[in-house]
């Protein structure tokens, strides 16, 4: 078992947090690694997400963006196998 340590959360928190676990059929812990791995990946496509909505915003930087994403679909497309 990965090394652990305690956290203090309030008796509704823990009443939510333990419902999650049994939903998913893991121990708190792994329910709670589980709960931040899935927060901190939303926010990050949140992120990309905000980044992109910002890049369309300036014309230039959109025109670049779907450039290179129109030289990637043709990379895609070059007729080699994939490897492995």
């Amino acid at each position: 078992m990965a090394d652990t340590t305690t956290v203090r959360v309030t008796v509704t928190t823990k009443k939510h947090l333990d419902a999650i676990a049994a939903e998913l059929d893991q121990s708190l812990t792994s329910a709670v690694d589980t709960i931040v791995r899935e927060y901190r990946r939303r926010r990050w496509l949140e992120a990309v997400a905000a980044g992109y909505e910002a890049m369309r915003e300036t014309p230039s930087d959109w025109e670049e963006e779907v450039e290179e994403r129109m030289l990637w679909d043709r990379a895609l497309a070059d007729g080699l196998d994939k490897e492995g």
